[in-house]
């Protein structure tokens, strides 16, 4: 599975320190309840994987999990925790329930509580992709998403897979897995 530019990076090597400890960095629609509090010590890989959900969330509702007039107001809905369903607040994109169950557990205020890596999740993205091909066929190929004049014959990516969400002004998204052999 490949995901691209998260924006945001924490060399694992404790010789490596760009920031100042304490200090909150990215996106505040973004960062963990960890990062949110400028936790330094409690940031580790599942801080990613709330901020893939926080991501995910956007790209299924085209929405901000949290928003509020200032950051301030972002950063203590983020410390609090309470989200509000990606279903619920896109339901014209008919979102299957498991994808509300994903990012709701990406986004989960006790980093114990989120998945463990992102290969778990990208089982459990895949899961959900296989339920929906099994109930409304397959998915298309890379060709038919990109194009046949962007996919080489020695493209890694050999098989993908699609959830498409539609936010009623034709703006549709596309969350695409893409394995190599």
């Amino acid at each position: 599975v490949y995901i691209l530019d998260f924006g945001l990076a924490k060399s694992l090597d404790v010789r490596v320190n760009l920031t100042k400890v304490g200090e909150s960095v990215g996106a505040i629609y973004f960062v963990s309840p960890e990062q949110a509090r400028g936790d330094a010590d409690g940031a580790d890989p599942r801080s990613d994987i709330y901020m893939l959900g926080a991501t995910l969330y956007f790209a299924l509702t085209g929405q901000f999990p949290f928003d509020g007039l200032n950051m301030d107001a972002v950063r203590a809905q983020v410390l609090e925790g309470r989200l509000t369903m990606p279903s619920r607040r896109a339901p014209q994109a008919k979102l299957p329930v498991e994808l509300d169950w994903i990012v709701l557990r990406c986004m989960k205020l006790d980093r114990e509580e989120r998945f463990g890596s992102a290969a778990e999740m990208a089982e459990a993205i895949s899961q959900v992709i296989r339920k929906q091909e099994r109930q409304y066929g397959d998915a298309p190929s890379i060709g038919d998403i990109a194009g046949p004049d962007k996919v080489s014959g020695d493209d890694e990516a050999r098989t993908v897979s699609v959830v498409e969400a539609d936010h009623g002004q034709h703006l549709g998204v596309k969350l695409v897995l893409c394995s190599a052999d």
